[in-house]
């Protein structure tokens, strides 16, 4: 606690001596200073467009049947050529196509 109060009183010290030794003169008002370019006249601002907001595409999504249907060819498909995949695959696949084509 002693050094914490001694550097507080030094410190206080420190700025009573720096505070003291600042000459008492006022400060010098500035002057504007002339720019040798001559001000730009400003562009009108043209009005904004009002944004396109794009048109949203809605995939209409096929009926339950038909996407079983269809992943059910290319379950068929996939079995007879030996192609790796999932009814999961199959499942997107078919709903992909389906949306594609219509």
């Amino acid at each position: 606690m002693a050094t914490k109060s001694a550097v507080k009183k030094s410190t206080t010290s420190n700025n009573k001596r720096t505070t003291a030794t600042k000459s008492s003169k006022p400060a010098a008002a500035k002057k504007p200073v002339a720019s040798s370019k001559p001000a730009a006249a400003k562009k009108p601002v043209a009005a904004k467009k009002p944004a396109v907001k794009a048109a949203k595409v809605s995939k209409r999504v096929p009926a339950y049947d038909d996407i079983s249907q269809k992943a059910h060819e290319i379950y068929l498909k996939r079995m007879a050529t030996g192609t790796p995949g999932n009814q999961d695959s199959d499942w997107y696949q078919a709903l992909n196509h389906l949306q594609a084509s219509k």
